[in-house]
């Protein structure tokens, strides 16, 4: 039960890394840091220092379209690093063990402004 829940969290992660906005600066990386350093930073980026250059890599927008017969919920991902952080909601759905007929009805109520 708890393993496809994990499953479908991580192929929300591989997905958003796959799809994350990189920035590229030449120059001198940011606090002395040196080639081969790896920081992260409170809006969910890793960066990564070269020679006279860095890259940054940030989250892309989250997929939150709807999907026909099932329900979003939030992941807790304070204090996870990139690429965790990225992913803020997860699709729940009925061959899912943890799907709930109860929490569908409430969220489509909710979808649908009746809730």
């Amino acid at each position: 039960m708890e393993r496809l829940f994990k499953l479908s969290l991580l192929i929300a992660v591989l997905w958003s890394t796959t799809q994350a906005y990189v920035t590229y600066r030449k120059g001198d990386c940011p606090d002395d840091k040196e080639a081969g350093d790896v920081w992260f930073t409170d809006d969910c980026t890793r960066c990564v220092c070269e020679e006279n250059s860095f890259i940054c890599e940030k989250c892309p927008k989250e997929d939150i379209s709807d999907r026909i017969g099932c329900y979003m919920v939030k992941v807790d991902v304070e204090g996870a690093k990139y690429p965790i952080c990225c992913v803020h909601y997860v699709h729940i759905c009925p061959n899912d063990p943890k799907f709930s007929q109860t929490k569908y009805e409430q969220y489509m109520a909710n979808f649908n402004g009746h809730g």
